[in-house]
């Protein structure tokens, strides 16, 4: 896994379609071990549950749930329009470190293929992974009505949503409100993508988790995001 990551930013398809045959185990294996260090040396003997961020995790949530057994995940949605335009700016940026080449040419094609395999990993694992230990949530709604979504996410991790939890997040946010830069947008013709070729490549996943993709009010703590969006 460790590999594709590398490989996502590289236009090398034959490679990277090798990368994804090799099982990641070892890699999630490893990663337990470091968390089990970090909890003995920091917070022996107390009972803290781990949260864990990482988009990289798309696509290998199988294996990963074999190596972490009962494991809860958090899913945000947002349109592939979005996110991929994104992803295509980010490889640019990421490549501009190394060479002088334009990329904005190739880095939507790579992007569409890269996305289009894991989105499909992850739609594959849904379907055999227990559905109430999936809680899938609105990007926007993460973004902009923080104090709605907030607390079913606690409930849905059977943790108290106390005062003292919202005090602690107003803080961060007046904090994180204070240094953040303005915000850049992107769009897919920048990078050689079509609307249309997008929405074809995730056609299973916009028909499956379209309903989180609209700016809304969170409609319930415990609505999953099956068929149609329909739980």
């Amino acid at each position: 896994n460790s590999l594709y990551l590398h490989a996502a930013y590289l236009n090398v398809p034959s490679y990277i379609q090798w990368v994804l045959t090799l099982d990641p185990t070892w890699m999630f294996k490893d990663m337990r071990r470091i968390l089990q260090y970090m909890q003995w040396q920091h917070f022996d003997g107390k009972r803290r549950r781990w949260l864990l961020k990482t988009p990289s995790l798309l696509g290998t949530e199988e294996v990963f749930a074999k190596v972490f057994p009962g494991v809860d995940f958090i899913v945000t949605h947002r349109h592939p329009e979005l996110v991929l335009a994104s992803a295509a700016a980010l490889l640019c940026g990421a490549l501009e470190h190394y060479n002088d080449g334009d990329y904005s040419g190739s880095a939507g094609e790579i992007m569409l293929a890269n996305f289009g395999e894991t989105v499909k990993r992850h739609l594959q694992w849904r379907d055999s992974y227990p559905a109430d230990k999936v809680l899938d949530v609105r990007f926007d709604d993460i973004v902009h009505k923080e104090f709605e979504v907030l607390p079913c996410i606690y409930e849905f991790l059977n943790i108290p949503f106390s005062e003292t939890s919202r005090q602690n997040i107003q803080q961060w946010l007046a904090m994180d409100t204070a240094r953040r830069q303005p915000s850049r947008r992107f769009t897919l013709a920048q990078y050689g993508l079509d609307p249309s070729r997008v929405n074809e490549k995730f056609s299973g996943y916009i028909q499956r988790y379209g309903t989180f993709f609209c700016f809304a009010a969170v409609d319930g703590c415990r609505a999953q995001g099956g068929p149609e969006g329909s739980g």
